[in-house]
């Protein structure tokens, strides 16, 4: 199993958005899609083989400034995917 951890991140927090916050965005799969990619694209993945490690991962991935950083990116992939969507 290997997982790059960092997309998880990235989901969790891009649905944290969606569910709490009021977005005039569309999310259809090719829209989230696009989001996710420009984010991914822009912080450095961190792979995981083991279960142990996807915790240990997850654990250190919980750091508060971690996590603003990638949902300010999310905020502006969203803005870029909004303002040109491809679908």
């Amino acid at each position: 199993m290997l997982v790059n951890i960092m997309e998880k991140i990235v989901d969790e927090i891009y649905e944290d958005i969606l569910e709490t916050h009021e977005i005039n965005f569309c999310d259809c799969p090719k829209c989230r899609e696009d989001v996710k990619a420009i984010v991914l694209n822009e912080i450095t993945p961190k792979y995981v083989s083991t279960d142990k490690g996807l915790a240990i991962s997850k654990a250190e991935m919980m750091e508060v400034q971690l996590r603003i950083d990638i949902l300010d990116k999310i905020v502006k992939a969203i803005i870029k995917v909004g303002n040109n969507p491809r679908h």
